[in-house]
């Protein structure tokens, strides 16, 4: 039951309109093994990229991914980006 309802929210935030912010980068989700975390990414311009940490994606570092979202560095400061629509 659990699965069909994530399903249900993933399939309506895929379709939803303005679900992504389309002018900046978006987290679309993550995957993997503890410690060996990926993630998949929208990139401003609409093409969307598998990353990994040490990634370099538009001037900022890719410094850690959890299953919460990604950590992104640069310049000394850090961000958290979370699934978009999540």
């Amino acid at each position: 039951m659990a699965n069909s309802k994530k399903a249900t929210t993933v399939g309506a935030i895929a379709t939803s309109s303005n679900a992504l912010n389309t002018s900046s980068l978006s987290l679309l989700g993550v995957f993997g093994a503890e410690g060996r975390m990926q993630a998949l990414i929208r990139l401003p311009g609409g093409r969307v990229r598998r990353v990994e940490p040490g990634d370099r994606v538009s001037g900022e570092r890719i410094a850690a991914i959890d299953g919460d979202g990604l950590v992104l560095e640069h310049g000394g400061k850090t961000r958290r980006l979370t699934v978009a629509g999540g």
